[in-house]
């Protein structure tokens, strides 16, 4: 079953309009109206970066992946590292590098024109997403309930509960969604996100199902004083995919972020130097 990618279901709870004229500290949506606003700038600075995910699945039994993502051109490619704590080898490894090298040179000789034609095709779609998103401050209720200090920082905690008459984009999926939000009190970035699936959500023309009950956890944190990145994305979930009942119990730890050169050529691993002692 092909469940919303993290960053998607993200956004979807986040998304909103432009920062309004209100003070921050007393209206909710503008409190994350303005966190989306930064979080857009995080985001196009995270494009810059390469992270580690460790995947763990706990159902039917405890099975893990290692992959680095590595930003090719105007994709992401996942690299695969390591299984069940155990590095790749043999055919495998050479298999999984190949891979990524095979990316590296299908980017590395396209024209000028292709690259550009690529990058358009990739903010026009992000564009869509962003217009079909501008209508989520009509589907959600916000509430202040509290202010918390999570890492040590002070941060709102603040409620989000579908409103039933929003009948724009997405909203057989707002309208099955609720969810708790704490966003960061000195850089309005959101530090977790903790959302509910309150009845069945269809995907697909009802080919799979993600049943009422689902629990998500998002958890951010800052990185080289410069963004705020995924941490932690942790999903239970009780699904159906056909006519097939799949049972999900799934972390993904974020690690090691590290700036990438975007500005030159790409290169594979065996074009790298040596490296120095």
């Amino acid at each position: 079953m092909a469940l919303p990618a993290a960053p998607l279901l993200l956004t979807l709870l986040l998304a909103a309009a432009p920062p309004a004229p209100v003070s921050p500290t007393d209206d909710p949506v503008a409190i994350i109206r303005k966190s989306v606003a930064l979080e857009r700038v995080s985001e196009s600075l995270r494009a810059n970066y390469t992270w580690k995910v460790l995947r763990v699945n706990n159902v039917p039994a405890t099975h893990s992946e290692l992959v680095e993502v590595l930003p090719i051109g105007d994709r992401s490619y996942r690299h695969l590292l390591a299984r069940n704590g155990q590095p790749l080898t043999g055919d495998e490894a050479i298999r999984a590098q190949q891979i990524v090298d095979d990316a590296i040179a299908a980017h590395n000789k396209l024209s000028p024109s292709e690259r550009a034609r690529l990058a358009s095709k990739s903010r026009a779609r992000r564009s869509k997403e962003r217009e079909e998103l501008s209508h989520i401050p009509d589907a959600f209720d916000f509430k202040i309930i509290g202010e918390v200090d999570i890492n040590g920082r002070p941060a709102w905690q603040i409620e989000a509960h579908p409103k039933k008459q929003y009948s724009g984009p997405n909203a057989s999926i707002f309208h099955n969604m609720e969810g708790t939000l704490w966003i960061d009190k000195q850089d309005y970035q959101w530090v977790k996100i903790e959302a509910d699936v309150l009845n069945d959500i269809s995907f697909g023309w009802f080919i799979a199902k993600i049943a009422k009950g689902t629990l998500i956890t998002f958890e951010n944190g800052r990185v080289n004083d410069e963004i705020w990145a995924m941490k932690r994305f942790s999903l239970k979930a009780s699904a159906r995919v056909v006519f097939k009942k799949i049972n999900v119990n799934e972390e993904q730890i974020f690690s090691d972020y590290r700036k990438f050169q975007t500005d030159s050529r790409i290169v594979s691993a065996e074009e790298l130097p040596p490296a120095q002692p």
